[in-house]
C-alpha cells in the first residue's frame, strides 16, 4: 500500500506541474487578457472595454507574436495601447481601490508610457524566407535560408512560400518612445541544376538562394545600397506602421540576374 501511494503522489506531481506552469507562462491565457477577449466577443465597444481595463491590472508581458494575436482576435490599437500601460511598473499607476472613478484615476506620465511598432508585408511575388530586425537585432523569420545539392540523377524539394501576396502583419512589438529603426529582409531559393559531366547521365540539383537581408550581412542578389530599413520617430503613446514592399529588378551587369530590393512606407499616428 505504501509503494501504490508513492506512485500516485509522483503522478499527480508530474501532471500538476506542466498544468501550472503552462497557466503562468502564457500571456493570452492570462485572467486580465482572457476578460479583455470575452468583452471583445460579447461585442462591448472600446470605451467600454476602457473604462473597466484599470480593474484587470497587472497584465502580462507581451512579444510580437502575443500583441499580432491579440490584433488578430479583435482588439483595438487604443485597447493594446492600455493594455501594455498595465504592464510591468506600469500597472502601478492604476487606482488602488477598484471604487475610485476613472475620471479621477492617476495617469501615467506622457514619457513614461512606451509606443507600438507595427510592420505589415505587400509582397508581389514568392519568397521562401522571411525576416524582420529592430534597431539591427532579428526579432521575427518565417521559413529558412535553403542550401544544398544532390547528386546526379536526384531531386530536390521546391521550398515553399512563406509570404501571402496581400497586406499582412509579420511582426509587432511595443517599444520606447525613441526612434527605432524596422528592417525586413526576404530570400527567393530556386531548384537549379548541375549538369554532368558525363555524357547521358542525369543532372544533380542544387538550391540557389538569392535576396537581402535585414542585418548588416550579404546574400547573392542583394541591393549594392544594401537594407536601410524604416525610420520610426515614435512618441508616447503612438504607432508607428511600416509596409515593407519585396522588389527585384533585372541587371544587365549580372546577365539578367535579378537584384533584390525593399521599398518602406511609414505612417506614425497618435492611438491615444
Amino acid at each position: 500500500m505504501r509503494s501504490l501511494t508513492l506512485v500516485l503522489l509522483m503522478v499527480t506531481v508530474a501532471v500538476a506541474i506542466p498544468l501550472d506552469l503552462a497557466a503562468r507562462t502564457d500571456p493570452l491565457e492570462h485572467p486580465a487578457t482572457t476578460k479583455v477577449l470575452e468583452m471583445i466577443t460579447a461585442g462591448q465597444t472600446d470605451e467600454e472595454i476602457l473604462d473597466q481595463i484599470d480593474e484587470l491590472a497587472p497584465f502580462p508581458e507581451f512579444n510580437g507574436h502575443d500583441l499580432a494575436e491579440l490584433k488578430r482576435r479583435g482588439v483595438s490599437d487604443r485597447v493594446l495601447l492600455r493594455m501594455l500601460e498595465m504592464t510591468g511598473n506600469g500597472a502601478a499607476a492604476r487606482p488602488t481601490s477598484v471604487t475610485t472613478p476613472r475620471e479621477t484615476s492617476p495617469e501615467l506620465a506622457p514619457e513614461a508610457r512606451g509606443g507600438l511598432i507595427r510592420v505589415l508585408v505587400d509582397c508581389p511575388f514568392d519568397v521562401n524566407y522571411l525576416e524582420v530586425a529592430l534597431n539591427g537585432e532579428i526579432q521575427s523569420t518565417r521559413g529558412e535560408l535553403w542550401k544544398g545539392s544532390v547528386g546526379t540523377g536526384e531531386h530536390l524539394d521546391p521550398p515553399p512560400d512563406v509570404a501571402d501576396k496581400e497586406l499582412a502583419v509579420v511582426f509587432e512589438s511595443p517599444v520606447a518612445p525613441g526612434r527605432h529603426i524596422a528592417a525586413v529582409g526576404f530570400a527567393v531559393t530556386e531548384v537549379r541544376q548541375d549538369p554532368s559531366e558525363v555524357w547521358g547521365q542525369e543532372a544533380g540539383e542544387h538550391y540557389e538562394t538569392r535576396g537581402i537581408r535585414a542585418i548588416p550581412s550579404v546574400l547573392p542578389g542583394q541591393a549594392p545600397s544594401g537594407n536601410v530599413g524604416a525610420v520610426c520617430d515614435i512618441g508616447a503613446g503612438q504607432l508607428c506602421e511600416v509596409v515593407a514592399t519585396p522588389q527585384y529588378t533585372s541587371s544587365t551587369l549580372l546577365r539578367g540576374a535579378s537584384v533584390y530590393n525593399v521599398r518602406y512606407r511609414v505612417s506614425v499616428v497618435d492611438r491615444r
